[in-house]
């Protein structure tokens, strides 16, 4: 049920960063960024448990026009296309442009801020974070990165991905514990590197270690 979970999200962004090797592949690089920007927040739309959707592409890899849309709607200064469709805490949704896309700092956790699209660009694969933080209105969140790399003949495009809110795996660990033995089971969600992204009795330490 877990592995489901995760699922959806990841094929959901695999999905995309197909169409989007279509587009390129077939020559249709024409299809114009509010296109892709509909396309996206169609996605997120479709997809209720998703907190957002978004794209990364490298400077000038989607049509060689980034110079003309500086600081624009989904755009930082650099004008590269990096749209990010989310939910606020009432369920509005809104579009931004990603950040920290290039960062490698790293949380106190020692996930790199960037991680989402370094890992795909520097591994050539999929990626899952692991958990950290997010704040949005002026509280902060976990959440976890699921990316999957958009290529063309081996060649690194930028990344599509969806970001889950771990209080969703949170509530699927309690679920499960209630069902097992009883309610008197206990379920951990535990990330590979050890990090804690959901507990069905000690939810205070989601995002911490399990040392």
């Amino acid at each position: 049920e877990v592995q489901a979970t995760m699922n959806v999200a990841m094929d959901a962004a695999r999905t995309f960063a197909h169409i989007l090797e279509g587009f390129k592949s077939e020559a249709l690089s024409g299809v114009d960024r509010d296109r892709i920007f509909l396309l996206l927040r169609r996605l997120l739309d479709n997809n209720p448990a998703f907190m957002g959707v978004f794209l990364a592409w490298e400077p000038d890899a989607y049509d060689g026009m980034d110079w003309g849309f500086t600081s624009f709607k989904g755009h930082d200064e650099t004008g590269r296309l990096i749209p990010y469709w989310h939910r606020d805490t009432a369920g509005k949704i809104s579009i931004s442009p990603l950040r920290d896309y290039e960062n490698r700092e790293k949380y106190p956790n020692g996930v790199r801020r960037g991680e989402y699209y370094l890992g795909p660009r520097e591994r050539g694969r999929e990626c899952i974070t692991n958990p950290y933080p997010y704040r949005r209105e002026k509280t902060e969140t976990q959440m976890i990165s699921l990316s999957a790399p958009i290529m063309l003949k081996d060649k690194f495009l930028g990344v599509s991905g969806v970001n889950l809110r771990l209080d969703s795996l949170q509530k699927l660990a309690e679920n499960l514990a209630g069902r097992l033995y009883r309610g008197k089971g206990k379920v951990l969600i535990i990330t590979h590197n050890g990090t804690l992204a959901a507990s069905s009795r000690q939810p205070d330490n989601i995002g911490r270690h399990i040392r």
